[in-house]
């Protein structure tokens, strides 16, 4: 996804961090870890560039996905950045859930 911010809100600017921490990650994936084998010296080094993109990537979306979102299109950006980065499978993603949950509620205008 392309990061372009045409109205800021306090999710969008999330959103563009996770986007932004998410394409760092790949872009170091694909022209790093292509050519290392398992057993290759430079794997743990790898590994040690890698793991701050992850912590990057993961603290802002789910930052993001706490936000509270301003429109629907918002709310459909929030579940794909969840869905992206399989949040279902995180510690505490009943919480996430529950706060995409009362996002869609109130836009929705149901109580």
């Amino acid at each position: 996804m392309s990061v372009t911010i045409t109205s800021q809100t306090p999710f969008s600017i999330h959103a563009a961090a996770y986007w932004i921490a998410r394409e760092s990650y790949e872009k170091h994936r694909d022209q790093c870890q292509g050519p290392l084998a398992q057993d290759d010296p430079l794997q743990s080094h790898y590994d040690d560039a890698y793991t701050p993109l992850v912590d990057a990537m993961t603290d802002s979306g789910v930052n993001a996905v706490r936000c509270p979102v301003a429109t629907s299109a918002e709310l459909a950006q929030k579940i794909e950045i969840f869905a992206r980065d399989e949040m279902d499978d995180y510690e505490g993603s009943k919480e996430l859930i529950a706060i995409i949950l009362a996002d869609a509620k109130r836009i929705g205008g149901v109580e």
